[in-house]
């Protein structure tokens, strides 16, 4: 019985604006996965035209938040220092609308970094995925 007290005050959510991550339920990225990701932030930016002018460097870029494996793919909350984070951004997918209040989410697999809806377009994830994705963001049927 004191075991599971215990483990029930450890099992907390954080809730960033429009960002839900469980403590409990999901693993933390390894030093190695995260740099991982990060280096493919910033070739993302550069392929995609973001931070340019600014000399986008590493430590520039920031994962906010780990959101868990989904078919194999890494989701995270992720910008770099000084983006321009549009209020309440959204993506339609799958027959849903996810609304982003704070950075947009990103999955990250085989050293690639996807959109949601070009994770789904492509395969990579599942319609229940972009589901419980989307219930860690901020979802709504269409």
């Amino acid at each position: 019985m004191k075991k599971q007290a215990i483990a029930l005050v450890f099992c907390t959510i954080l809730v960033i604006p429009g960002l839900m991550v469980s403590s409990c339920s999901e693993r933390k990225l390894d030093s190695d996965t995260e740099l991982q990701i990060r280096e493919a932030y910033l070739q993302y930016c550069q392929e995609n035209n973001m931070g340019t002018g600014r000399g986008l460097t590493l430590t520039d870029i920031r994962i906010t938040s780990y959101l868990g494996k989904f078919s194999g793919c890494d989701a995270v909350g992720i910008y770099y220092v000084g983006q321009m984070i549009p209020h309440n951004d959204y993506v339609e997918v799958a027959g849903y609308t996810i609304v982003y209040a704070q950075h947009s989410v990103l999955l990250y697999k085989n050293l690639k970094l996807y959109t949601i809806k070009e994770a789904y377009a492509a395969r990579l994830i599942t319609y229940n995925d972009v589901y419980k994705l989307g219930n860690k963001v901020s979802i709504r049927p269409l």
